[in-house]
């Protein structure tokens, strides 16, 4: 099967020029075209991503599935997680803290206040990581999955 160079028609068997349009007969079929990806839909992804680690906006973008890539569902549930365990990081240091303070050792509470900023250096590394396109499990939550 031949097809034109110019405009694409089928043209007969044994035809050297397109009786559509005169222009020369190429014998290669046509190929579909590749379907290609929107570099706007890729930005705002990444953007969707990065902007999950953004306290709870990462368990509202898994719950409510935002993100419509792997590269976005990834980050959305990662974050998530980063969230959730900032939540029990959080309240079991303010406990800890408030029991340190009623035995007069609240020195010690605000040590394990770095706990708490330990896990938001995670959440702020899973940003950078979705801003720059990887796809990278942080180091203590691929262990420490609540949501799968």
């Amino acid at each position: 099967m031949k097809f034109c160079q110019n405009c694409g028609a089928q043209v007969p068997e044994g035809t050297n020029f397109c009786p559509t349009c005169g222009g020369p007969v190429d014998s290669t079929p046509l190929q579909q075209p590749v379907p290609t990806t929107n570099a706007n839909d890729t930005q705002t992804e990444k953007a969707l991503a990065a902007i999950s680690y953004l306290g709870i906006l990462g368990l509202i973008f898994h719950l409510a599935k935002v993100c419509k890539t792997d590269f976005g569902k990834f980050h959305a549930l990662q974050a998530a997680n980063v969230f959730i365990l900032e939540l029990i990081v959080n309240v079991a240091v303010s406990i800890i803290r408030t029991i340190l303070r009623q035995v007069g050792m609240g020195w010690v509470g605000s040590i394990l206040g770095l706990a708490g900023t330990a896990v938001w250096i995670l959440g702020l590394v899973g940003l950078v990581y979705a801003i720059q396109g990887k796809k990278e499990e942080l180091p203590i939550i691929k262990d420490f999955k609540i949501l799968k």
